[in-house]
């Protein structure tokens, strides 16, 4: 008795399986890939907001991740290397530390002058007939948010100083308005840069739904791109309106100063005592 065996080819299309996977499981793979990296470059983007800055008191600002703060040093790494060795610092040489969430710890005030104008007047040498000139505070110019001293650019720590050294014989409180208007200006750099990393992610997004309109993941693209835009315009609101606020500080920090010097100068007043050429004691009253 012969047995019939029956067999069945079972038919693949070149188009619909390869390797036992769907063409459009292959594309949602994709699509998952894209969509993880760009999130990936989102995140990462804002984690770069979220930086501690040392700053010297030379001036000198570094990024960086603090570790630990000691008694007699600050241990860090370095932003841009974050998985490389841990620096020391030594406190003495740290103004500030600016912490990522925003508080801050200052370290060193700012060096002031071991004497006042009036200290350095009381103690000037007599001397027959001659007046040393008391050394004048310098005049300082602003330009959006910018101080210049002689024409040149200079340093927040240098600007702090000289403020400071001023409000300490005019009592003056620039140096109060000048702080506010600094901080207000570096929470404006904090929301522009946060506004930026928005849009770009939304720009990512939005090209992604226009690249692929019809993929499952399409309406996804398209809500993320336009809520990423909205909150970069939302971010850029507040950044400009600190910015102008910032720079109004600034400018009413610089010109107080310059009139408390001003009238400090007009109402400079010595007296002198000498001997004069005929052996006798006098004095002379200069204002």
């Amino acid at each position: 008795m012969t047995k019939i065996v029956k067999q069945t080819r079972v038919m693949e299309t070149g188009n619909h399986f390869k390797n036992g996977v769907s063409s459009k499981d292959q594309r949602s793979r994709g699509n998952c890939k894209f969509f993880t990296l760009l999130v990936f470059i989102i995140l990462f983007g804002v984690r770069a907001v979220a930086q501690d800055v040392i700053i010297l008191k030379n001036g000198d600002e570094i990024k960086s991740l603090v570790q630990e703060v000691g008694t007699d040093y600050v241990k860090y790494k370095k932003f841009d290397n974050q998985t490389g060795p841990v620096y020391n610092m030594a406190i003495s040489e740290i103004f500030m530390i600016k912490y990522a969430n925003g508080s801050k710890d200052v370290l060193n005030e700012p060096a002031k002058s071991s004497q006042t104008k009036a200290e350095q007047v009381i103690q000037q040498p007599i001397k027959e007939e001659a007046k040393q000139e008391p050394q004048k505070s310098p005049n300082l110019s602003v330009i959006d948010g910018k101080v210049f001293l002689n024409g040149q650019s200079i340093k927040h720590e240098q600007i702090v100083d000289i403020l400071t050294s001023n409000d300490m014989v005019t009592n003056a409180g620039a140096t109060d308005i000048y702080m506010k208007g600094y901080s207000k200006l570096q929470a404006s750099k904090t929301w522009s840069l946060s506004g930026t990393i928005f849009g770009l992610g939304g720009v990512g997004f939005l090209i992604a739904y226009l690249a692929s309109p019809n993929s499952e993941y399409a309406s996804l693209y398209e809500t993320f791109g336009y809520t990423f835009c909205g909150a970069s315009l939302i971010c850029w609101i507040p950044a400009n309106s600190l910015k102008s606020s910032g720079n109004k500080k600034i400018y009413e920090a610089i010109n107080t100063y310059n009139t408390s010097i001003k009238s400090k100068h007009s109402s400079d007043v010595s007296l002198n005592f000498g001997i004069t050429r005929s052996g006798g004691l006098g004095f002379t009253l200069n204002f």
